[in-house]
């Protein structure tokens, strides 16, 4: 592939999921106190519901990726 064809790829994967982590730790690093509770949250958040949701993701992208191998 040519550059100019993966380099939307790329951009677009940065931003979708390289960007949201790195202004998390920038908040944290610069509002550390009034961070703590916000991001507490967000922790008790995902701790909750990520394992079930994590389960189903894999699942999927297993079941298509066989799919896509012609071993199904």
């Amino acid at each position: 592939m040519a550059f100019y064809e993966w380099l939307p790829i790329i951009t677009g994967y940065n931003l979708l999921m390289v960007t949201p982590a790195i202004i998390l730790l920038v908040l944290h690093l610069i509002f550390r106190r009034l961070m703590t509770e916000p991001f507490r949250k967000i922790h008790t958040f995902f701790d909750q519901s990520t394992s079930s949701a994590l389960s189903w993701i894999m699942f999927l992208v297993g079941l298509i990726l066989l799919i896509n191998g012609g071993m199904l």
